[in-house]
């Protein structure tokens, strides 16, 4: 999970899935990126997702509509808080069967969810996104 210009720590640091606070190392190399509950999720002109990077925002208000001006790109917005969509998209994962090839391609154990679900269940899944 990275927590860019995080307002609130999210995460303790010491966390294994805690990646710490800057972007441009990460952000660039995503296939897939999980935006919660930010209204700048990152700066353009500093770092972006790469070109085909699937991009999802989860939030309340995912257009965000109190700014006059936004323009981040989606591929799939979801309204919802990310209190309630997280272990929603880790119970899909692990219906799918999902969530073995995230961990695989994350370098995780087969049980690293069940592990980090108990500890913090949103986790996981955001470090398997951002850490290809």
């Amino acid at each position: 999970m990275l927590q860019i210009e995080a307002t609130d720590l999210n995460l303790p640091t010491d966390h294994p899935m805690h990646l710490g606070f800057d972007a441009t190392r990460l952000l660039p190399r995503a296939d897939v990126v999980l935006v919660l509950d930010a209204p700048v999720p990152w700066i353009p002109r500093v770092v972006s997702p790469q070109d085909g990077a699937k991009l999802i925002h989860l939030a309340p208000d995912p257009l965000q509509s109190r700014y006059p001006y936004r323009e981040y790109e989606a591929d799939l917005l979801i309204t919802g808080t990310s209190a309630a969509g997280l272990p929603m998209l880790a119970d899909a994962l692990r219906e799918t069967g999902a969530a073995a090839k995230v961990e695989a391609a994350a370098g995780k154990s087969p049980d690293c969810a069940t592990r980090c679900s108990r500890r913090a269940p949103r986790c996981w899944t955001a470090r398997a996104a951002s850490s290809r």
